[in-house]
């Protein structure tokens, strides 16, 4: 557990494993802990950063209005505190939101991409599912808002599944998060929009989506393949929009892994 401050903010990060650096970005109200499910398929080829993006896991809370260029800022910040001109970036929906931006803002930094069940703009049934989680956090507080979020990013199948390991993660939900944070991180994201500026992405890309996401649906995915010339898209049958589930770590990883090695 390591930790640094930003702008009188604390960040937390974690630094494992030797070789080529990986950077893990996190999603929406998820934290450095995600990636635990499918470190060990990759820490014994790479050395992997994972941080709690500003207003999750156990960095400081957001107090003030925020931007994903804020994140970005605060990934650059921590890269040149660890002395890494260039990191490979893996980043899942905001945290791949916040990937493009350091690729546009900072191309020199980043030597590749993996977008996982990520975006580039806003579209209406976006917004409308972003404003309704919103609602939520304002009405009910992060349990509320865990219960409604876990039906957009997850299958029926994988929650009928895993009941009680979903009660565990709203406890850790509730635990990490706090819902005025939470609420700063969705303005953000709602101001998002890179649409226009994808095209400048250079670096090797790898876009993943599930076929089965209702969150981010996979025109996003295909818009991004589109416009970033020196992409790849794969789409994964019978997965939703958390693509870092036990039974996606195998096929997940083996793209991964092949795609980083290639490049």
């Amino acid at each position: 557990m390591s930790e640094i401050n930003i702008r009188s903010k604390k960040i937390y990060y974690e630094d494992e494993g030797q070789g080529q650096p990986i950077l893990l970005l996190h999603g929406l109200s998820d934290s450095s802990q995600i990636w635990e499910i499918i470190k060990n398929e990759l820490i014994n080829d790479f050395r992997l950063i994972s941080m709690d993006l500003m207003g999750h896991g156990n960095s400081d809370k957001i107090e003030s209005s925020y931007s994903i260029k804020d994140f970005s800022s605060d990934v650059e910040i921590l890269l040149e505190s660890l002395n890494l001109e260039k990191v490979d970036v893996i980043g899942f929906s905001l945290g791949g939101a916040v990937a493009q931006q350091l690729a546009i803002q900072n191309p020199e930094m980043v030597s590749s991409l993996i977008l996982m069940s990520t975006f580039s703009y806003i579209d209406d049934n976006l917004n409308k599912k972003l404003q309704f989680l919103q609602e939520k956090l304002l009405k009910g507080g992060c349990g509320a808002f865990y219960d409604e979020a876990i039906k957009l990013v997850l299958t029926p199948q994988f929650i009928d599944k895993y009941a009680s390991e979903l009660d565990y993660g709203r406890k850790i939900c509730m635990e990490m998060n706090t819902a005025s944070s939470l609420i700063k991180v969705i303005d953000a994201i709602l101001k998002f929009n890179l649409k226009n500026e994808t095209a400048s992405i250079s670096c090797p890309t790898l876009i993943i989506s599930g076929a089965d996401d209702i969150f981010t649906p996979t025109h996003f995915s295909r818009e991004l393949n589109h416009s970033i010339h020196n992409s790849k898209l794969e789409i994964i049958d019978n997965v939703g929009h958390n693509l870092l589930v036990p039974e996606n770590i195998p096929y997940l990883s083996e793209l991964i892994l092949n795609f980083l090695k290639n490049q």
